[in-house]
C-alpha cells in the first residue's frame, strides 16, 4: 500500500522496480511477469472447470465451452480496464460474503 501511494500508475512492481533500478531492469520485470501470466493464468480456467465437474455431471465439449467462459469473461473485465475489475471484484467479494453462512 505504500508503495502504491508513493507512486501511483497503473504498472504496479514496473514502475517501481523502474524508480529504484532503472529501465533495464524494469523491462526485466515486465517481461517475467508477463511471462509468469502466461503460465499461471492458463490453468484458473481448468481449475474452475475441475472444481464444477465436482458439482454437476459435465461432459467434454461442455469442459471447453466452460473453459471458454471464464477466458471470455477475464478478457471482457481486463479490456474495460482496471477500475472495471476493481468493482466487479468488489462485488463478487461482497455478494460472497453476503451469501457465506460461516461469518452470519
Amino acid at each position: 500500500a505504500e508503495l502504491s501511494t508513493a507512486l501511483p500508475h497503473n504498472g504496479g512492481f514496473v514502475w517501481w522496480v523502474n524508480e529504484a533500478f532503472g529501465p533495464f531492469w524494469a523491462f526485466q520485470e515486465a517481461y517475467w511477469s508477463f511471462v509468469n501470466n502466461l503460465f499461471d493464468l492458463a490453468i484458473y480456467p481448468v481449475m474452475f472447470e475441475n472444481y464444477l465437474a465436482q458439482v454437476v455431471s459435465v461432459d467434454l465439449v461442455q469442459n471447453y465451452g466452460i473453459r471458454f467462459i471464464v477466458l471470455f469473461f477475464c478478457f471482457i473485465m481486463n479490456f474495460f480496464g482496471v477500475d472495471f475489475v476493481s468493482k466487479v471484484s468488489g462485488y463478487v467479494f461482497f455478494y460472497l460474503c453476503g451469501t457465506c453462512q460461516k461469518c452470519h
